[in-house]
């Protein structure tokens, strides 16, 4: 029993008129005729009672109509539906952040604020979920090995420091004249403190570390207070909004990481949004390179 019979027989059976039927559905009338006929013997009864030219539904005629009336209700609303879910999905960004999350919360507040039809879906998995849509990571600048494929942000790492301290009059720092000092820093599991680690590693000496923080306001005034010095992202984190911290630059080594958002699924795969977000963030750290 295939659909279109059902179908044939449906239109058939609400004009109960064959060539009206045909013309409604596009076939020749005796296409119409022989596939109700195939119905009715696969049935094993007859559908309608002819007389003459014309037809009338008979008991099992208007039985099966009534149940194809439920049927077909349901089939011909399925498309709507699956539109709806469709757009739905569309509007749903599922975003892997592993890195510089208080950059891309920036971006995403400030993008949900021009679309707020979108939810968006946060996630921090250290390894590859093809789940996601899009996802950040970071590594230190310049890495052989560093992802090719995706939006890459050069970002400046500079030392954070006391106002009260004589480094804070300095244009810029060596980082071997601060090896001796107390340092405020991020949890072992965080990406930029390996990267700082790396860093500091490069030129023979890892950071005296005593005490770590995942906030950076509670890092700014710990540093404020004379406490420390610690490494400071300066898009990532932005402005220090303190008087009481200053960021010297570091030239030897020169310190940067690269801050790498990439699609995790083809560009077609991608919901309209989630492109829309990825180019978003291009043209944010287009600005910010300029």
């Amino acid at each position: 029993m295939e659909l279109s019979q059902l179908r044939y027989f449906f239109v058939a059976a609400q004009h109960e008129h064959i060539t009206k039927a045909a013309q409604e559905l596009h076939i020749a009338q005796p296409a119409l005729t022989q596939a109700i006929q195939r119905l009715e013997r696969e049935l094993g009864v007859p559908l309608f009672e002819r007389k003459g030219r014309g037809i009338t539904l008979n008991a099992y005629g208007t039985l099966l109509k009534k149940r194809l009336t439920e049927v077909f209700l349901i089939l011909d609303q399925l498309p709507h539906e699956m539109k709806e879910i469709s757009q739905q999905r569309e509007k749903n960004i599922r975003f892997n952040v592993q890195a510089a999350s208080t950059l891309m919360v920036e971006l995403l507040i400030a993008y949900k604020k021009l679309h707020p039809e979108v939810n968006f879906q946060l996630v921090q998995n250290t390894g590859e979920d093809h789940s996601c849509d899009l996802c950040v990571t970071t590594v230190p600048s310049g890495l052989e090995d560093a992802p090719q494929e995706g939006l890459i942000l050069t970002e400046q790492i500079c030392l954070a420091v006391p106002v009260s301290c004589a480094y804070a009059q300095r244009s810029s720092l060596h980082l071997e004249e601060v090896m001796n000092e107390s340092f405020i820093s991020l949890s072992h599991e965080k990406p930029l403190r390996s990267i700082c680690d790396r860093i500091c590693m490069s030129i023979g000496f890892l950071p005296r570390i005593i005490f770590e923080t995942e906030n950076p306001t509670v890092f700014r005034d710990m540093i404020g207070a004379g406490l420390g010095v610690g490494f400071w992202p300066v898009h990532s984190w932005g402005t220090l909004a303190s008087k009481e911290v200053t960021l010297v630059p570091l030239d030897n080594p020169f310190c940067k990481r690269d801050i790498i958002v990439q699609r995790l699924k083809p560009e077609a795969e991608l919901g309209w949004y989630a492109n829309d977000f990825y180019q978003f963030i291009f043209h944010h750290f287009q600005s910010l390179h300029e």
